[in-house]
């Protein structure tokens, strides 16, 4: 095998039964010991070379132990044979033995060396142990491999090197590797490629032994002509560059994670050929990686992170090419999303100090963000059906993020009873946004407006509410007085209390009036604070 690259075999003749060589698929739950030791259960799709009753070699990796070569062994039956590399790959991967010979035939080897293997085998053993060599030998090779033909454009070659290389030199570099040349269609070469070079397929395969040949010094330095053509902006991909620039400006550290996922979910993506059984499935999410990033960094005592990922998440549900310009027709739909994780404090607040994150934190940068994109988005308290939210998130502390009545994301609360939170006690909160659907909505248009002239007037508003109302229908009461001087609305206290009758709370809020022509008298900004009032009173508040 070292002297030629090609791998065989040989057992001792005494335990090949029945005097014969069987290539043949195993039979269901059928075993044998390989020279290692090792008991391996095979299953139809693995190849084994037998004898008339039992196995005797895991073919084309490791022989059986019931036929090994001993110290008294006198007779030697030697084989070589060409193995199909995929059927090596795929047997050498599930039963975790790997072998030279099994990485030889997985690579590949010449299917027409076998007896010539065979001959310089016996060669050796007869001339270093005094042995004779039988005569004739068994060879089975009903179907004859020849040279490979590939097609080679003289055109393509010196377009490719940079070089203006006649076809007749072409030839005669190919001729020194054994490669027959002959005329081909439209000037093109047609190139018989040995049995012995199966690493050649294509047209580039052959021009980079050209390449080689005629020497890489030889092949002049020249910058290639390069021509700029306009390039069409897609909408998700600026999304995505944006939002990356947004969630960094706010102080979250971006994390990038392959795409492999150890988590089963309804429309999970599952792998044909896994690197490995624990990641057999593509993501689903990104948010999961994240929490496994959060993990990583308090298992090594580091401080509590804030990350955010941008990529690709995958579902089963097939593309049809229509929805984005990256989908492809007939793969499962592969849609970009953004998703974020903080944990620890939220900063310094000078009345409140350092205080932990949690939903509303995160539910503020998802909120900071649709600002920063400009995108008309909101937060709202219910999910729709259907949506997946990892295991990790809260029961109850989640909200969607909606984009008009569209659900493009969620915001939650990482669950205290997880795994990781038992472990290291910390407040965490995560939320995730499609991009391929943000990027379908209506972005507004920033417009200019100059520096005020006219100084504002403010007013401070209490109302007394039913704990249960939110703090928005409050500020949607106040907004639809249509004050047009009404500049902005800002809530700076809630407060609940034993002063305060059961069932009620308190919320105050700061209104700013200012017009843009003049300056406002307090008979214009009492009128505009009555007319506040009524609507809030209509909503169930009550001024206090």
């Amino acid at each position: 095998m070292l002297e030629t690259g090609h791998p065989m075999h040989a057992f001792d003749a005494r335990y090949v039964h029945g005097g014969k060589i069987v290539i043949r698929w195993a039979a269901p739950d059928e075993t044998i010991t390989t020279l290692d030791g090792t008991s391996a259960k095979l299953t139809p799709q693995d190849l084994l070379i037998a004898d008339a009753e039992r196995g005797v070699a895991l073919a084309g990796i490791m022989g059986g132990q019931n036929s090994e070569i001993r110290d008294d062994t006198a007779d030697v039956i030697l084989e070589a044979a060409y193995f199909d590399p995929v059927s090596i790959r795929r047997s050498a991967r599930r039963l975790r033995v790997h072998t030279d010979s099994s990485h030889r035939f997985e690579r590949g080897c010449d299917p027409n060396a076998t007896l010539r293997v065979l001959d310089r085998a016996a060669l050796l053993l007869q001339d270093l142990t005094g042995g004779t060599t039988a005569s004739g030998r068994i060879d089975c090779y009903p179907a004859p491999i020849g040279p490979r033909k590939v097609l080679v454009r003289p055109a393509r070659v010196n377009q490719l090197l940079g070089t203006d290389l006649p076809a007749t030199r072409m030839t005669d570099l190919l001729q020194r590797l054994q490669m027959e040349t002959s005329p081909g269609e439209d000037g093109a070469l047609s190139v018989g490629v040995p049995t012995f070079r199966p690493d050649i397929e294509l047209e580039v395969d052959v021009i980079e032994e050209i390449a080689r040949l005629h020497g890489y010094n030889d092949i002049a330095e020249e910058a290639p002509l390069v021509r700029s053509l306009p390039v069409e902006e897609v909408p998700v991909l600026a999304l995505v560059r944006q939002t990356r620039a947004a969630l960094s400006s706010l102080g979250l550290d971006e994390s990038i994670h392959l795409s492999f996922a150890t988590g089963i979910g309804e429309e999970a993506v599952t792998l044909a050929n896994p690197l490995a059984e624990e990641t057999a499935r593509l993501r689903a999410n990104l948010a999961d990686g994240l929490v496994g990033a959060l993990q990583f960094n308090l298992n090594r005592q580091s401080r509590p992170p804030w990350l955010f990922e941008l990529g690709r998440v995958f579902r089963t549900v097939t593309a049809t090419g229509d929805e984005t310009p990256y989908s492809f027709a007939g793969l499962p739909r592969q849609p970009y999303h953004a998703a974020l994780l903080i944990s620890g404090t939220a900063g310094a607040d000078w009345r409140q100090g350092n205080r932990p994150v949690d939903f509303h934190t995160a539910k503020g940068l998802v909120e900071t963000l649709g600002r920063r994109l400009k995108l008309e988005i909101q937060v709202r308290p219910r999910l729709p059906a259907g949506l997946e939210i990892p295991a990790a998130a809260h029961a109850s502390r989640r909200a969607g993020v909606y984009g008009g009545e569209t659900c493009i994301g969620w915001v939650a609360e990482l669950a205290p009873d997880v795994a990781l939170l038992k472990r290291h006690p910390i407040a965490a909160a995560l939320a995730e946004i499609d991009l391929e659907a943000a990027a379908g909505l209506v972005r507004s248009v920033p417009k200019f407006r100059p520096l005020p002239a006219f100084p504002k007037a403010e007013r401070d508003l209490a109302f007394l509410l039913p704990a249960e109302v939110r703090h928005e229908t409050v500020e949607t009461a106040i907004r639809s007085a249509l004050v047009p001087f009404l500049e902005t609305v800002s809530l700076f206290d809630v407060f609940t209390g034993k002063s305060l009758p059961a069932g009620k709370k308190s919320v105050a809020f700061n209104l700013a009036f200012r017009h843009s022509e003049r300056t406002l008298t307090d008979a214009e900004v009492d009128a505009a604070v009555a007319s506040i009032v009524e609507r809030v009173r209509a909503a169930g508040g009550e001024q206090r």
